[in-house]
């Protein structure tokens, strides 16, 4: 995966679906392609997955793969498509780098003109397109006259998740695919959908939403619930993969920290973190608060300066004066760095539970399918980061906080 920073998370899945879109969308394959992807996908996943039959065994999953061959004929490219991720799910149910992600691998797929989030349970429209501007801060109630607890429930199947927590972030994404509606019964056409609201007045009303293109919505304006001048802190600077601010009535240093990866262009981390602790250093600092609730991830070796520079100062490093902030969005090589911090130094953890397992993918590789050429990670490599927690799905929050739409 609801969100820390949805309305930044939501352009970034968009221009990530953008940029890596299967060549030639429009193609329609034959059925002998399909089948032939479909037996390619069999085949490699299982034989390429470090642990591949950890949630559903080897006979489940041949099933699976015969029942979709044996309804290929009767099923349209996007049906197709939504069948081999259900597929993909069943090896990556419990192992989140593994998955076949349809919002931004699907053929062709389209995308509703709302950006929605969970609030605390509470589905909310927190950005729309022009033309939209009604529904923004209106809650889901219901897609093709399906209840909105019961439409969420219909795409779990789909979603690759180390624990529960990526159903938060990644239900509502792939609940604006038109064509995911459709294959899962929520609505009549691949190109449209009946989505239910409701105003704070109460009032309930449905709307017929267009699938918008891929390109159609490259460089669009959308209308957000928050208006830009109210940003908080840990939204500004959103292309930045890290930077800093000295808060200096709070005696604070407040740091933000988005990708596990040098930025391009800017400075190094190892150079960043000898910035960040020269100021440190230079100032009277009681607090010390490194958010990570947007880190999707990278390489955790990346963190190191930044957890040595933070081990080795005792005004930082000491009960009360540190904090590591988390969220759902938080993932992979950003979760590994909360769990060294917690495991090396004094640090709290705070926010919402990270969607990453303590002990789990340690390394994802990727292949594509010969004729479809849509893209499937997976896992082929283990580690233990934290073996006092064993098989734990989660990773221990020392102070929750879950934002609500109101905090949005």
């Amino acid at each position: 995966m609801r969100p820390a920073r949805p309305f930044v998370l939501f352009l970034m899945f968009l221009a990530t679906t953008i940029a890596c879109a299967a060549e030639d969308p429009a193609r329609s394959l034959t059925k002998d392609e399909w089948a032939e992807d479909l037996r390619y996908l069999a085949r490699e996943l299982p034989e390429k997955h470090i642990d591949p039959f950890r949630e559903h065994d080897e006979a489940e999953f041949r099933r699976a793969v015969e029942d979709i061959e044996s309804r290929l004929e009767d099923l349209q490219d996007h049906q197709i498509q939504v069948e081999m991720g259900r597929l993909v799910a069943m090896i990556g149910a419990g192992d989140g780098h593994t998955e076949l992600y349809l919002p931004r691998e699907g053929r062709g797929f389209r995308r509703l003109p709302v950006a929605v989030g969970l609030f605390r349970g509470d589905p909310r429209v927190f950005a729309a397109l022009p033309g939209h501007e009604e529904l923004v801060g209106a809650r889901v109630v219901s897609i093709g006259g399906v209840p909105a607890d019961e439409a969420y429930e219909r795409v779990l199947p789909l979603i690759a998740h180390d624990n529960e927590v990526e159903f938060l972030l990644s239900a509502p994404v792939y609940l604006s695919v038109p064509e995911v509606l459709h294959a899962v019964g929520l609505s009549d056409d691949p190109g449209r959908a009946t989505v239910g609201f409701q105003g704070d007045d109460g009032e309930a009303f449905e709307r017929v939403l267009e699938g918008r293109t891929l390109e159609s919505l490259s460089g669009a304006s959308w209308i957000r619930a928050r208006a830009e001048e109210t940003t908080p802190l840990y939204a500004k600077n959103s292309g930045e993969h890290y930077w800093y601010e000295w808060l200096e009535p709070e005696k604070t240093v407040y740091v933000s920290y988005r990708r596990c990866a040098n930025q391009e262009g800017g400075p190094s981390i190892k150079r960043f973190a000898r910035e960040l602790f020269k100021l440190v250093d230079e100032h009277p600092v009681e607090r010390f608060v490194l958010d990570m609730r947007a880190n999707r991830g990278g390489n955790y070796h990346r963190s190191d300066p930044i957890i040595d520079g933070i081990r080795e100062r005792e005004k930082i490093n000491r009960p009360g004066g540190l904090y590591v902030i988390l969220g759902r969005e938080s993932f992979s090589a950003a979760v590994v760095t909360a769990i060294r911090l917690k495991r090396e130094t004094e640090a709290l953890l705070v926010g919402e539970t990270p969607r990453s397992r303590p002990n789990g993918s340690d390394n994802f590789e990727w292949f594509h399918l010969p004729n479809s050429n849509l893209r499937v990670d997976y896992t082929d490599r283990m580690k233990q980061h934290w073996p006092e927690l064993g098989d734990a799905s989660k990773v221990p929050i020392d102070l929750p906080v879950e934002s609500s739409f109101d905090d949005y």
